[in-house]
């Protein structure tokens, strides 16, 4: 990506089963798919229209969270937009987290760009767990 590659700064991309966080973990930067109706999809082509988002990529979880801010929004083009005002996405960021907090969070570290790829077993997972 040209994100990682330090050719560009930031980037939008659309998320319908990864295509926004999954690239950024492999590439070692920041991707946010938002929450469904935060940022408008009118212009989107819809693969599977409820799981469709756009969403920012960058380097740092706080660039995510500045575009993300900028990105958010009520649009009257979109039916599916949250009549929400935009809020500050990255001011909670650096502070620790709360007993709520924790469990609405999916906290993930992104892999080195040249990291090998990992491949998940999960019944070799479930044996090692004694099921």
């Amino acid at each position: 990506m040209a994100i990682a590659a330090g050719l560009a700064p930031a980037a939008t991309g659309t998320d319908t089963g990864g295509s926004i966080r999954q690239p950024a973990a492999m590439c070692g930067i920041t991707g946010i798919k938002p929450t469904y109706g935060r940022v408008s999809r009118w212009g989107l082509v819809a693969y599977a229209s409820s799981l469709d988002q756009a969403g920012p990529m960058a380097r740092t979880a706080q660039d995510c969270a500045w575009m993300l801010s900028a990105m958010a929004g009520f649009d009257p083009k979109d039916s599916t937009s949250l009549n929400q005002p935009s809020e500050d996405f990255a001011r909670l960021l650096g502070k620790p987290m709360t007993e709520g907090r924790q469990r609405r969070a999916a906290l993930a570290r992104p892999a080195p760009w040249n990291a090998k790829p990992v491949f998940f077993e999960p019944d070799l997972a479930c044996r090692g767990q004694g099921h």
